[in-house]
């Protein structure tokens, strides 16, 4: 079982309610690092927010429902985004997948990168 700590997952829980997301939501640090624009793009106007809002919108989308709360499949959540990176401006296809784990008897949504390892 994962435990959420501060030292390895932000937590996006105030943003996961805001787009109608039940549960509280990490992300790992690796998928955080690669959302965080870098200064060259937030000039350009892409915000870490942004990206962030699309991909628990996608969520908030997938989540079925159960009662009178909404879960998430038993397999998880494989969610395809691009994201811009670079000064020159390229776009790169990553997965994120969203799984619940249990954190202290308290279900939980944690979002980490599908690392391709081709």
């Amino acid at each position: 079982m994962k435990v959420i700590n501060d030292e390895e997952y932000e937590d996006l829980s105030e943003l996961a309610k805001s787009n109608g997301i039940p549960y509280q939501v990490y992300m790992s640090k690796e998928l955080f690092n690669l959302l965080k624009p870098n200064d060259f793009l937030s000039k350009l106007g892409i915000q870490f927010n942004d990206r962030s809002n699309a991909i628990l919108s996608i969520l908030r989308g997938n989540l079925l429902p159960e009662s009178n709360k909404e879960i998430i499949p038993k397999d998880g959540i494989t969610i395809p985004t691009l994201i811009t990176k670079g000064a020159f401006i390229r776009e790169e296809l990553i997965l994120i997948r969203s799984e619940i784990v249990n954190n202290n008897d308290n279900k939980n949504i944690l979002l980490s990168v599908i690392i391709d390892t081709e």
